[in-house]
């Protein structure tokens, strides 16, 4: 009897030694990093002495390291588990733990544990990977689009701030679903921070009445363990959707044949970085809460503006692309003086060469031209007149 005892007791020590810790970062400063309408979330951290450039993904339960950059940090094998692969079902991926600590300006998001994925297909802003709301859930993030900024916040001084009263109070649950309406039918709405869809109607099933659908769309989504390819139609409600008081019309949200099965969660609509961008949030995943102002731009269509590449030309002496946009309708010069007739050579310091020894012809060019279009990058490398340019971004 003794001996179970003895057994029990250390079974609730290792229990409550294991359970995690609040992490007191009261005496970190505000860390504050920049965010743009037009791009996902990326900032710098460093995992012990090794630095990395870190995706938020609030569409994610769980934090992910490209396979390189976990090879440069020292982790420890914790388990097994399960992820759900949309394409192929349940794989068994290995979890591990990182042996030190997340470090985000002055914030310790301590020892990590993350799945090991490969992310080396040429991401933008070369990302060493993405941390979920297992991460977000020690700080409090902060993402104001009106001033194209983004903080963690200390708990204890998120606790007396008095901005508070211009945001709206709303439930968020540990998958990032808020509850949404349209004509007094509610639905599950998923945050994700880490797509760029303006919105999902999941499976095809959302009835809304006052729909009209704007026209067909063909879209092909990348995700870390498989890819898909969707024919959808980009629809518009006049009447928008509600969360709690906030009116969000009218909206324009793209449909999808989905299935529900390709969340772990069940989700009926989903909202990406363009649904996102148009509103200021405080996320507080610690206490289940999400925080929306009141005074944000509701104005949901400006999405639908159609920039449409025409031609691509190809300069094989100088592996070079000149894009001919449709109406001439440039997105790229509202964040770069970059010129009709420029031939683009790079992007952040990466060739269009590179990119074709890297992933052959076909791929690169897909790559290449899909980088080009979500405008997420920082430099763009240009032949002008016969000489190489590089332009920043504005």
């Amino acid at each position: 009897m003794k001996k179970l005892l003895r057994i029990f007791l250390l079974f609730i020590f290792i229990l409550f030694s294991c359970s995690e810790r609040k992490l007191d970062n009261s005496s970190a400063d505000i860390f504050e990093f920049d965010i743009d309408s037009n791009r996902l979330i990326v900032v710098p951290a460093k995992i012990g002495n090794v630095k990395c450039n870190l995706m938020i993904d609030t569409g994610s339960t769980t934090s992910v390291l490209s396979e390189e950059f976990a090879t440069r940090i020292d982790s420890s094998f914790r388990c097994p588990t399960f992820v759900f692969d949309g394409m192929n079902g349940i794989k068994i991926k290995s979890m591990y733990k990182a042996k030190q600590n997340l470090q985000i300006g002055d914030f310790n998001f301590s020892q990590i544990e993350f799945i090991k994925a490969g992310l080396d297909d040429f991401f933008i802003k070369n990302i060493d990977g993405l941390i979920g709301t297992d991460v977000l859930k020690k700080s409090i993030l902060k993402l104001d689009y009106s001033n194209k900024k983004g903080y963690f916040i200390p708990f204890s001084q998120f606790k007396n701030s008095k901005e508070l009263e211009e945001y709206e109070k709303i439930g968020i649950n540990k998958h990032s679903c808020i509850e949404i309406q349209n004509r007094n039918q509610n639905y599950n709405m998923l945050i994700d921070s880490g797509a760029e869809s303006m919105g999902i109607d999941i499976d095809d099933s959302i009835i809304i009445s006052d729909a009209e659908k704007l026209k067909p769309l063909k879209v092909h989504h990348e995700y870390i363990f498989s890819s898909y390819n969707f024919e959808g139609t980009i629809c518009k409600s006049k009447t928008g959707f509600k969360i709690n008081t906030l009116n969000i019309q009218p909206i324009a949200y793209t449909s999808y044949p989905f299935k529900n099965s390709l969340f772990n969660t069940k989700v009926e609509l989903s909202g990406g970085i363009k649904f996102i961008s148009k509103l200021n949030w405080i996320f507080d995943y610690a206490n289940n809460y999400v925080y929306i102002s009141k005074s944000a731009d509701f104005n949901m269509l400006d999405c639908l503006q159609d920039y449409e590449v025409k031609d691509v030309f190809f300069y094989p002496k100088v592996y070079a692309l000149q894009l001919i946009w449709k109406n001439n309708k440039n997105p790229i010069k509202k964040h770069f003086d970059i010129k009709s007739y420029d031939k683009i050579f790079g992007i952040n310091g990466t060739t269009y060469k590179e990119c074709v020894e890297k992933f052959g012809n076909d791929k690169a060019y897909k790559i290449f031209g899909d980088t080009i279009q979500s405008l997420d990058f920082d430099t763009i490398t240009v032949i002008r007149n016969g000489k190489k340019l590089l332009l920043n971004r504005r």
